[in-house]
């Protein structure tokens, strides 16, 4: 097809179902501590997570720059335990990621991937993540999905967030030399995934899975209710393009 297609992670690869803050504060200070943290530790950690949170976010919402997990939570926890955790980084936030969070795989993914092997596409993903690339890969891998995606771009690693154009200029130079075609990226955000794509000159497709009003979603996006849909829209712009 001399085509690739990229994909968003949360909530269009894999679905994100449960965030449980306090679960993976309580681990990492653990892990810095070497002992369970006490109630009134914990307390002050979740109080200082949501500050940071909403500082954090207020900022990169408004600039665009993605921030890293690794320094958030030296931020967060050094203060409260008086211990450095400069060599601990990548270890607290695998951590933190592995008891706070819970993932599923989207329904009807796996044969939708399989429909692009057997067409000889290859896949990647491009994801606005506060954790990099290596931890979404090993998430990834516990979904039967460690060997489909290829590279796997964490904005956790870059410094910048979709919907910037770098990311798909990025994206584009690390494709196989045999992708020709304009890449498609389906996510399910419209302001980031959506516009970001199109933007760039890619086709882009809205995962749409919970029927959303497609009334802010530009014309020129293809829309899907579920991964049975892909094949016949990539079928679709294959004939568009003859």
């Amino acid at each position: 097809m001399g085509r690739m297609v990229w994909f968003d992670f949360g909530d269009t690869v894999l679905e994100f179902y449960r965030w449980d803050a306090a679960a993976g504060l309580a681990a990492v200070l653990q892990h810095i501590l070497g002992e369970s943290p006490d109630a009134r530790l914990q307390e002050k950690a979740l109080e200082r997570s949501r500050l940071l949170n909403q500082l954090f976010e207020t900022r990169s919402s408004a600039t665009g720059l993605e921030y890293d997990q690794r320094s958030f939570l030296r931020l967060l926890c050094e203060p409260l335990t008086g211990r450095m955790a400069d060599s601990l980084p990548e270890q607290l936030a695998g951590i933190y990621w592995d008891t706070a969070f819970s993932f599923r795989a989207q329904p009807g993914i796996h044969e939708a991937l399989d429909w692009l092997d057997d067409a000889g596409i290859s896949c990647g993903i491009i994801s606005n993540a506060s954790f990099p690339a290596r931890q979404l890969a090993m998430e990834l891998a516990r979904h039967g999905l460690g060997d489909r995606f290829d590279p796997i771009i964490s904005t956790a690693d870059y410094g910048l967030r979709k919907p910037e154009a770098e990311l798909f200029y990025l994206a584009e130079k690390l494709q196989p030399a045999g992708s020709t075609l304009p890449p498609w990226y389906f996510g399910n955000s419209i302001p980031l995934d959506i516009r970001g794509a199109l933007a760039a000159g890619w086709h882009a497709g809205w995962y749409n899975r919970g029927g959303e009003s497609r009334q802010r979603c530009p014309a020129a996006a293809r829309e899907l209710h579920s991964w049975g849909d892909l094949p016949r829209i990539l079928q679709d712009t294959r004939q568009e393009a003859r």
